[in-house]
């Protein structure tokens, strides 16, 4: 998987970032949500800023354990808005807890609409998404992020 360039990615329907970038901490007296690796959530504003989609697809990742009382997804949102993202430019998935419940719910979000979407996620994660959201009838056009 090699870096690429938000100029050499065609316009799709939707950016599709996904999840596992915020983690919840409670350490004295702060409890909240804590990025772990914003890349995700940066490539996707600054994709959608360039115009690439006509929306923003976060999913909503909350795990069983997870003591979040707001999923992921809602949070990426919110600070997606705080970005000056308007609010009905970001769709949201239903609640999901790994990358094939992801690919079913983007496509049920995406249903009557143009299947060609964005995929943000991290490089070593690419290769197993982009399989998922194809199966489900995507067509992905990926863009990796956190080389490490």
């Amino acid at each position: 998987m090699q870096r690429v360039e938000s100029s050499e990615i065609a316009k799709a329907e939707a950016i599709v970032v996904l999840s596992g970038m915020v983690t919840y901490v409670k350490s004295g007296t702060f409890s909240g949500n804590e990025w772990t690796d914003p890349d995700r959530f940066f490539a996707g504003i600054e994709l959608f800023q360039e115009n690439k989609a006509n929306v923003l697809i976060f999913t909503e990742a909350r795990l069983p354990w997870s003591k979040s009382k707001i999923s992921e997804g809602s949070y990426l949102k919110e600070k997606a808005v705080s970005f000056g993202i308007h609010e009905s430019k970001i769709l949201l998935t239903e609640e999901v807890q790994n990358t094939r419940e992801e690919a079913m719910a983007v496509s049920k979000v995406l249903r009557n609409m143009d299947p060609r979407i964005i995929l943000v996620t991290s490089a070593f994660h690419m290769p197993r998404a982009k399989i998922l959201f194809e199966k489900e009838g995507l067509e992905v056009l990926p863009f990796p992020v956190d080389f490490k």
